[in-house]
C-alpha cells in the first residue's frame, strides 16, 4: 500500500470512540462514603458481569478522596458508569433511593462499596426471573471474609440465615418492585449505630413483594471489617447449647420488643401498605412516627 494511503487510513481513525457496549438490563447502585479505597474493586465486579446497564455511584458526602477516585473511574468506564453526590450525608438508604431513581435497567442490584459480586451473577440471577416470571426478586447465598479473606460467618452457623435474609446486597430486584415499595427507608432511627434500615427493607419485600426466589450458591462475597453490622450481630449473639439456633445476649431497650426500632420498622411497613392500600388500618405500634421516607 502506497505511504499517502497508510496516512490517510492512520488519519481517518482519529477521533473516533469505542462503539459503546451492548446495554443488559441490570443498574447496580453502589451508596459510597468516604471509601474510594474500596470502590473501584466493587465498580470491577460489576464490570465483569453479563447483562450490565449501567452502574450508579452515589457519593454520599464523602470528605477524602472518594470523589476524585469517582470522578477517575467513571472517566475510565464512561459508557457504563455515571454519578451523583447527595446534598447531605443521608447514610446507606438515601444514598441508594438517589441512585434508584437514576436508574434505567429493567433490573435492580445494591452493592456496597467495600464487597463485590462474584462472577456468573447476573447470569445466574437472570435465569431464575426470566424463568419465573412471577418472582419479583432473587436472593442468593453470600460469603463473609475477614481482612485475611478468611470466612467470618459459615452457612451452618445458625445466624448465617438471618444475616442473609437481612441485606439489601444479595438481592436482584424487578425496579418495578423496590418502585413499589418506595424505596429504603430514610428515617434518622436508622441511621443511628443500631441501624436497621437493611432489616426494614427486607420485612417490606417478604410482605408486600412476594413470591421471590432464592439461589443457593454464593455470588456476593462482603468483606467484613471491625465495628460492622455483622460483627455487633455476631457480638450481641450466642449459639444455643445444640448449636442449632442462637440468642441474644443483651439488648439496648431500643432494640427489644416495642422499643424505637421496632417502632421505625412498623411505621416504614404502614406507610408502604397505606400507600399500597387506602383502606388500610395502621397498626398502633407504628403510629406517632415520622413517615419510613
Amino acid at each position: 500500500m502506497p505511504i499517502w494511503q497508510r496516512l490517510a487510513a492512520i488519519f481517518q481513525g482519529f477521533g473516533k470512540r469505542e462503539p459503546a457496549p451492548a446495554r443488559g438490563r441490570i443498574s447496580v447502585v453502589i451508596p459510597c462514603h468516604n471509601d474510594g479505597l474500596r470502590l473501584e474493586r466493587a465498580v470491577a465486579s460489576c464490570l465483569n458481569q453479563a447483562e450490565l446497564n449501567q452502574i450508579i455511584v452515589v457519593d454520599d458526602c464523602s470528605t477524602d478522596d472518594t470523589p476524585a477516585v469517582i470522578s477517575q473511574l467513571q472517566c475510565r468506564h464512561h459508557l457504563l458508569m455515571m454519578s451523583a453526590r447527595t446534598a447531605r450525608n443521608g447514610g446507606p438508604a438515601a444514598a441508594r433511593n438517589k441512585g434508584a431513581a437514576m436508574a434505567t435497567g429493567e433490573f435492580l442490584c445494591f452493592l456496597d462499596s467495600d464487597d463485590e459480586y462474584v462472577p456468573g451473577y447476573f447470569r445466574a440471577a437472570l435465569a431464575a426471573l426470566d424463568g419465573h416470571p412471577e418472582f419479583s426478586a432473587v436472593r442468593t447465598d453470600m460469603l463473609f471474609v475477614g481482612p485475611d479473606n478468611k470466612p467470618v460467618l459459615n452457612a451452618s452457623d445458625p445466624r448465617y440465615l438471618s444475616a442473609i435474609s437481612s441485606s439489601p446486597c444479595n438481592l436482584m430486584l424487578r425496579r418495578t418492585s423496590f418502585q413499589r415499595l418506595g424505596g429504603f427507608p430514610e428515617s434518622a432511627v436508622f441511621r443511628g449505630p443500631l441501624g436497621g434500615e437493611d432489616v426494614a427493607f427486607s420485612k417490606a419485600l417478604e410482605q408486600f413483594c412476594q413470591p421471590m426466589g432464592y439461589i443457593r450458591q454464593s455470588f456476593y462475597r462482603c468483606h467484613d471489617r471491625p465495628g460492622s453490622h455483622l460483627q455487633r450481630f455476631l457480638g450481641s449473639t450466642a449459639l444455643t447449647p445444640d448449636g442449632q439456633g442462637f440468642v441474644f445476649k443483651a439488648l439496648r431497650p431500643e432494640q427489644g420488643p416495642g422499643g424505637m426500632l421496632e417502632i421505625a420498622i412498623n411505621t416504614y411497613l404502614n406507610h408502604i401498605a397505606s400507600r399500597l392500600d387506602p383502606d388500610y388500618q395502621p397498626s398502633p405500634q407504628g403510629q406517632g412516627m415520622e413517615p419510613g421516607r
